[in-house]
């Protein structure tokens, strides 16, 4: 009985720490996306597409933030998604009052994340 309670535990650990690595793995692989010339900070830069959920729910949960939103839509502007290097949407830059990129997040970023990010612009 022991050793089967034993089992569950270190599968269940070792679950949770690929799980993490994974996580850490996708945070790296996101290239900085250039923002310079899009918006004059403090703001925040997301590229869209209009058929995309998370994009929309992305737009909400930054639009309870209170900064000025600069959205690229990718079917108004696609050189701007293709010269950045942007593959897949939603991507969100936090922008600050000099221009520069200072946090960025590819897909829909959670609400912590996203308050964590508008604390620090200012």
């Amino acid at each position: 009985m022991i050793e089967r309670v034993l089992i569950v535990a270190a599968v269940a650990a070792g679950a949770l720490v690929v799980a993490w690595l994974l996580r850490v793995r996708a945070r790296r692989g996101v290239a900085v996306v250039d923002v310079s010339g899009l918006t004059a900070g403090p703001a925040v830069v997301v590229f869209t597409k209009d058929d995309c959920a998370n994009c929309a729910r992305t737009l909400e949960r930054i639009g309870a933030l209170g900064l000025p939103i600069r959205q690229i839509r990718a079917e108004d502007d696609p050189e701007a998604l293709r010269s950045r290097g942007i593959t897949g949407v939603p991507v969100t830059v936090f922008v600050d009052s000099a221009g520069r990129s200072r946090r960025q997040f590819a897909g829909l970023p959670p609400a912590r994340l996203l308050r964590r990010a508008a604390a620090s612009m200012s």
